[in-house]
């Protein structure tokens, strides 16, 4: 009972939203906080007030990216404490057809059935990034079903100690689409084969952490020739991240002509790293 007067809902709802409360019950709660001559002057304008907050928070040009991530300098606290329901029935809301880039990295609900909900729900587009890096409870075999996303071009899967080679070579036969991949330190990634089928089709990597993976592989694999320096392979590669504690200095001299295009390079564990190399990388600002 407010001020004397009950509320009963005409059915039960733990989650009513408050644009969704009749003018009576704002009237009745903020009664308290003011006379009879607030009512022209706050009580009707607040009331008009909820409605219209509501349906500018709906409006779908605060929806095309959405940051709940807690690796970039997003998020927010409250979103520690949605569930899965909740994480994915706010998308269905508000999010479908609209949402172009999704951050959720570090987030703890996130798990195997949002990253399959995620699909569904953006199976049409315009979902483009997505990230669920550093999801403990997200498992390598649930990727490939993002191959259902039409629209996606990136993807940030860092630190998942699941992902294993056939979940990525799975995801790039279902995603054509896809040119932007971070798997950094997913451990159990070892054949870089399952990235150097894609002809030409990525345009960044991030691949450093992933020690098992034979980095080598990618610096031998079909270097652009002399007479058409920019037809390889890697031609439309302009960022990559690698471990580089396996390569010698031959290897790592030739990250210049093999990604002729590279804007972005960060080789961790460099150890053979010389000047020869270094010369060669140097050339790359002249390509």
């Amino acid at each position: 009972a407010i001020a004397g007067v009950w509320f009963r809902p005409a059915r039960p709802s733990r989650s009513a939203r408050p644009e969704e409360w009749p003018d009576a019950l704002h009237v009745a709660l903020l009664r308290n906080l003011g006379g009879p001559q607030h009512v022209e002057g706050y009580l009707w304008p607040y009331a008009s007030l909820c409605r219209s907050c509501a349906a500018a928070t709906a409006a779908p040009a605060l929806w095309r990216e959405v940051d709940l991530g807690v690796g970039r300098g997003g998020g927010l606290r409250a979103a520690a404490a949605l569930s899965a329901a909740d994480l994915l029935g706010l998308l269905r809301r508000h999010g479908r057809g609209v949402v172009e880039r999704l951050f959720l990295n570090g987030l703890q609900v996130v798990d195997d059935g949002v990253v399959r909900g995620i699909a569904e729900l953006f199976a049409d587009g315009p979902l483009r990034v997505l990230d669920v890096g550093n999801c403990c409870q997200v498992t390598g075999a649930a990727l490939p079903s993002l191959g259902r996303v039409a629209t996606l071009q990136e993807l940030g899967a860092a630190c998942n100690t699941t992902l294993e080679d056939r979940h990525i070579a799975v995801l790039c036969e279902r995603c054509p689409g896809l040119v932007r991949l971070d798997v950094r330190f997913c451990e159990w990634l070892a054949d870089a084969s399952v990235l150097t089928r894609r002809r030409g089709a990525w345009a960044a990597l991030q691949l450093d952490g992933c020690f098992r993976l034979e980095a080598s592989q990618l610096l031998r694999s079909a270097p652009p020739s002399a007479a058409a320096p920019l037809a390889g392979v890697w031609s439309g590669l302009v960022e990559l991240s690698l471990d580089g504690e396996d390569l010698d200095a031959e290897e790592l001299a030739l990250l210049a002509t093999t990604f002729p295009r590279l804007q972005r390079l960060a080789v961790s564990f460099a150890r053979e790293l010389d000047a020869g190399a270094l010369h060669e990388l140097a050339s790359l600002k002249k390509k």
